[in-house]
């Protein structure tokens, strides 16, 4: 398309800059961002920086789609791209989208034969697996994604996460949290889950604590760092706060750990034995007997059977029904 008249442009990359500009700063506390939420440090951290923005009302909207020309946009300024305004092969990138999409064209992140009837659909949502391509060809991976498929790279290199099913959801498409998450990948590897790693003794750390959850025969769903350094788990892929079955957090002033549950489904008591395992190798079957009984109390006030109290491999071992009868509470003390 011909150049846009230089007013135009002008106009709109300010408006661009602008946008991108809305809490800007990491401290920035978004309405919609609460502090369990899973993609909360990258948000804050890639607005930081400044390759995405939130909104005017103090919102970032995490869990809205991302369009086309708006990845591409967060890609290109997170790879600190030079950017340059040029007419493209495209007819549909006339808008403030242009210099991005000839960017992407120059550096190899976008390729026009990719997209019919030369039209990039600049609006249109961006799929996951979508994303895997941007992202492994903007890492100069582009033979190996033709080679091996764009979805398999980025799952190799830690950039695109599956699901609790098994699946890539590659023609899913991506929520703004998942975008930021996906493209601090790209930037940072070390990001990227790690390989389970088998832990022993007695878990206290915040890493230590994700470690052994992440090494768990019975692990399911996404382990993430929560509020004050406690490991929460969720039962999906972490895009929801809502979804969160575990809470553990070690209090290293009181020596006492305690793990909340908020489901105690068959899938849920499994990964408990599995934890249980690590912390008390000699008594967990015991320990776990224990959970399983309180877990099918319903709490009413002096019931006994809402709690139990043992003393296993040298810790106290409490585990309880908590009065609003939502999932199971156990605190293990170091004695």
């Amino acid at each position: 398309m011909k150049t846009m008249a230089k007013a135009t442009v002008t106009f709109s990359l300010a408006y661009i800059l602008f946008a991108a500009s809305v809490a800007a700063a990491t401290d920035v506390k978004f309405t919609d961002v609460p502090p369990k939420h899973w993609a909360k440090s990258y948000i804050q951290s890639a607005v930081g920086v400044g390759w995405i923005g939130g909104y005017a009302d103090q919102s970032f909207k995490p869990e809205n789609n991302i369009t086309r020309a708006e990845f591409l946009k967060a890609l290109i300024g997170a790879m600190k791209f030079n950017v340059t305004d040029e007419d493209t092969s495209f007819t549909d990138d006339t808008g403030w989208f242009r210099p991005y999409i000839a960017t992407g064209l120059n550096q190899g992140v976008i390729v026009a034969g990719a997209y019919p009837n030369d039209e990039f659909k600049p609006n249109q949502k961006i799929t996951r697996g979508e994303i895997a391509e941007m992202a492994v060809r903007a890492l100069g991976k582009n033979d190996e994604g033709q080679s091996k498929g764009y979805v398999a790279v980025a799952k190799s290199l830690g950039i695109l996460s599956g699901y609790a099913d098994g699946t890539m959801g590659e023609n899913k498409n991506a929520t703004r949290a998942e975008a930021v998450v996906m493209i601090s990948r790209v930037l940072n590897p070390e990001s990227a889950p790690k390989p389970p790693v088998k832990v022993t003794g007695f878990p206290k750390t915040t890493q230590s604590i994700m470690d052994m959850v992440n090494a768990a025969k019975n692990k399911y769903g996404t382990v993430a760092e929560g509020f004050d350094g406690a490991v929460i788990v969720h039962s999906g892929n972490g895009e929801s706060y809502d979804d969160i079955i575990f809470q553990i957090i070690y209090n290293s002033s009181k020596k006492l750990l305690r793990i909340e549950m908020y489901e105690t489904g068959e899938k849920e008591l499994a990964l408990l034995k599995d934890l249980l395992k690590v912390y008390l190798p000699s008594s967990y079957e015991k320990a776990y007997k224990d959970s399983v009984r309180v877990s099918k109390t319903t709490y009413t006030p002096g019931n006994d059977e809402n709690r139990s109290e043992a003393k296993y491999d040298n810790h106290k071992f409490i585990t309880y029904k908590p009065n609003d009868n939502v999932g199971l509470s156990i605190v293990i003390y170091e004695e």
